[in-house]
């Protein structure tokens, strides 16, 4: 799991490079804020990938596509991050 855990937050630190306006996080911040419940993770993979393993927490955007409002933050200052395999 802890293997697991580091490539997938790997992908997401790696695939924000390409988002530009958001800032990075650092494998380390987002266990931090996993440990203190201060993070929405969001797995945008798949059903079939997120079934297999993902990050702790994490939530699957295809079983919440139609009501993800409803499982973020109302605080939208709140940090969400978002994480998938990256460019293939």
């Amino acid at each position: 799991m802890k293997k697991l855990l580091t490539l997938a937050v790997s992908a997401a630190v790696a695939v924000s490079v390409f988002a530009g306006e958001f800032p990075d996080i650092t494998i380390k911040d987002l266990r931090t804020a996993i440990e203190a419940k201060k993070v929405t993770v969001i797995d945008v993979n798949g059903r079939g990938s997120w079934r297999k393993g993902r990050i702790p927490t994490a939530i699957d955007f295809a079983s919440h596509k139609n009501d993800l409002a409803k499982v973020l933050p109302k605080d939208r200052s709140a940090l969400v991050v978002a994480y998938c395999t990256g460019p293939t």
